[in-house]
């Protein structure tokens, strides 16, 4: 990012999108904050596409009437929706900014995680369960199993056999 000379100011993407840091910061919160809302109410794969308010609904008995249990379900599939095509408004957004939230940020750090897992299925400590593999730094899951050598000592001891 670069000023535009003005020092709150930030420059993004292609140069076409101007904001302020504070106004990323409103960005990144709020994009994790209705992931995460979302996944209250369903599963995280439908959180990250802002899905899973068509999963709501009453009975008869629960609304008081069956009409509004069926408008309550026909609301909830609109809403669905809706909240969906922002969802993914905001994920454009943020790839634009760079920003670490949305849909595509979380697909990176899942791909991250599964190409962590491997690596260290082949050298690095089998111990270590996939979640302390994916907060793993990719320089400590290759030197973890050598106890933080440094990796010309590594080099030298696997010579040495």
């Amino acid at each position: 990012m670069s000023g535009t000379g003005d020092e709150d100011v930030c420059v993004v993407g292609e140069g076409n999108l101007k904001l302020t840091e504070e106004a990323l910061q409103s960005i990144t919160v709020g994009i994790s904050a209705a992931i995460d809302e979302l996944g209250d109410i369903g599963s995280r794969t439908d959180a990250l596409r802002g899905a899973g308010l068509a999963d709501l609904s009453l009975t008869g008995m629960e609304a008081g009437h069956g009409g509004l249990a069926r408008d309550f379900e026909e609301f909830c599939e609109l809403w669905d929706w809706g909240v969906r095509g922002l969802m993914q408004d905001a994920d454009q957004l943020a790839r634009r900014a760079g920003l670490a939230a949305g849909m595509t940020w979380e697909e990176d750090q899942y791909v991250e995680g599964t190409f962590k897992i491997a690596a260290n299925a082949v050298v690095g400590n089998p111990h270590l369960s996939e979640q302390e593999v994916e907060e793993k730094e990719w320089g400590e899951l290759i030197l973890d199993p050598h106890r933080g050598r440094s990796v010309s000592s590594v080099r030298e001891a696997m010579t040495e056999q």
